[in-house]
């Protein structure tokens, strides 16, 4: 699933190094606050980047997301302790989220690419019947879908673990402070330029250049879901591009945008999207429920405005501008 995320560093400070560049069908910027980063780390940095988008991605031909996508239904495919895990994890907070999120969503999103708009009711339910985690097998270290024409799409997770690796890549190289964004998806460690938790500011979901709240964290993944910058009106309806993978159709709720913190930037990856899914009530629900989450719910007002939750745990984090 394609998913928006729009968080970025407040910070421009000329003590941090900044090293950029596509990987995932995305950007990613590295930010470092560490001083003497050799030319050596920059290199093997950029290298280890542009191996991700081989790994890990959805939409890539030969790689093993395509072997397994393609064996559905036939064999088990052998695949790399990292993806197996990524995978594993998915299936882990699809169950958890009750279906909100489901990392076999890739029939429908298939069906709802937005080119050929609307699809046929026929086509949703056909590719409804496909999507349903609990048909994903796994077994030492292969992953296996057990019916013909379901889709693995690891688009709603593989971007916060790709996220999380380059973190720990970092870490490995000696690097203590830093920030790491992929396409929106940010982990951040240590300190930021001032000597203090790295600030990060949450876009307001109706005015693309406010922010609604800014917060200070570090050594935790952070990610936004949002249905308002991608969208198609069609017969005077608004169609997002979060899918519900219980119903087949774009996730109908008020929720403008969800932000979530976690432990791990896949984590909070994938949550964001099922919180969105989920709505506002079961959505605050569900970070209650997991002491390890944070979170920030926007929701839109009958009077045109917004309402702001935020979970109990980051009221001495965050600052809000509404």
């Amino acid at each position: 699933m394609i998913n928006i995320f729009l968080l970025f560093s407040l910070v421009s400070h000329p003590g941090i190094f900044t090293i950029q560049g596509e990987t995932m069908h995305t950007y990613y910027e590295v930010k470092i606050c560490d001083q003497g980063v050799s030319k050596e780390v920059k290199t093997n940095l950029k290298r280890f980047v542009s191996r991700l988008d081989e790994e890990l991605s959805s939409y890539l031909s030969g790689n093993e997301i395509y072997h397994i996508n393609k064996n559905a239904g036939i064999t088990a495919v052998k695949v790399s302790p990292r993806l197996y895990y990524v995978i594993e994890k998915a299936l882990e907070i699809a169950r958890e989220s009750g279906s909100a999120f489901d990392p076999t969503i890739g029939p429908l999103v298939d069906v709802w690419n937005f080119k050929n708009f609307p699809p046929g009711r026929k086509q949703i339910e056909e590719a409804r019947e496909l999507v349903n985690w609990k048909n994903v097998e796994l077994k030492d270290g292969r992953v296996f879908l057990k019916n013909r024409q379901m889709k693995i799409q690891l688009s709603g997770i593989a971007k916060g673990y790709g996220v999380d690796l380059v973190g720990e890549f970092l870490k490995k190289s000696g690097i203590e402070n830093a920030l790491v964004e992929i396409g929106g998806e940010i982990y951040c460690s240590g300190k930021g330029p001032d000597g203090k938790g790295w600030r990060i500011g949450i876009r307001h979901p109706l005015h693309r250049e406010r922010l609604v709240a800014r917060l200070e964290i570090s050594d935790v993944g952070i990610a936004t879901s949002g249905n308002y910058e991608n969208y198609i009106f069609w017969k005077g309806k608004k169609y997002g591009h979060i899918i519900d993978p219980r119903t087949g159709y774009p996730a109908d709720n008020d929720i403008l945008s969800v932000t979530v913190i976690a432990p791990t930037c896949m984590e909070a990856d994938a949550w964001a999207t099922g919180i969105f899914v989920l709505g506002w009530e079961e959505g605050k629900v569900m970070i209650l429920r997991h002491p390890e989450l944070e979170g920030v719910i926007i929701r839109r007002t009958d009077g045109g405005g917004i309402e702001i939750w935020t979970s109990p745990g980051i009221k001495d984090k965050i600052i809000l501008y509404e």
